[in-house]
């Protein structure tokens, strides 16, 4: 996926994740059917598919960057780099699940419904801006030593990202309809919360060239 990303082929990374979203549901139905279904076995599964995306994704990379040889100082530079983003995708997924079992632990199960409502529709902002970051990282790689071009890219990004937030803002103005509409009128309550992890989410989005461009350096 990251090579993909790197020559900025996002429909077939994205086709890729896609696959492997499709490879857990395929492999889980039969253990749904048989009414075998266990943590083991969805735990198997979820470690399983992304093996085999990756055998898949092989056929993407060219014979000679997989047969190429790397010096080592290239080789620690890749460690020293790949060594950093796991520790920030380790703690980016801590970060996205750890809320919710720390608020069913230390709180009752009415209010962490009601935060979890407002919660999962917010990780739609997230999952956007991640999408957006991996696309300027690209983007920005390419330019970082050609000052006016990333002066250039940093502003054809930020008006777009400014009528993200604008949408954002809408968003939460009418989510006083929306959520009671989808959830029920007993996750009302859901509303204030949405309203400050959108606000949340707002600092995220308008940080994101700033980011994007120091996480090049």
């Amino acid at each position: 996926l990251s090579f993909l990303q790197a020559q900025e082929k996002f429909s077939t990374a994205s086709r890729l994740i896609l696959i492997m979203a499709s490879l857990k549901v395929i492999l889980l139905i039969p253990f749904l059917l048989m009414g075998t279904a266990s943590v083991l076995t969805v735990t198997t599964v979820f470690v399983i598919t992304p093996l085999l995306t990756s055998i898949v994704g092989l056929r993407f990379i060219p014979k000679s960057l997989l047969t190429s040889h790397v010096d080592k100082n290239t080789w620690y530079k890749l460690w020293h780099f790949s060594k950093w983003m796991a520790i920030w995708g380790f703690a980016a997924s801590l970060q996205g699940r750890i809320d919710i079992l720390l608020l069913g632990k230390f709180s009752t199960p009415y209010q962490t419904g009601i935060y979890s409502a407002a919660s999962r529709i917010a990780m739609g902002f997230i999952l956007f801006g991640g999408a957006v970051g991996t696309v300027l990282t690209t983007k920005f790689s390419r330019v970082q030593h050609d000052i006016n071009r990333l002066n250039q890219y940093l502003k054809k990004t930020i008006q777009p990202l400014t009528l993200v937030v604008i949408g954002m803002i809408m968003m939460a103005l009418v989510s006083t309809w929306f959520i009671p509409a989808f959830f029920g009128q007993d996750y009302v309550a859901s509303v204030p919360v949405f309203y400050l992890l959108t606000l949340a989410s707002l600092f995220f989005m308008m940080s994101l060239p700033a980011n994007t461009v120091l996480f090049d350096q």
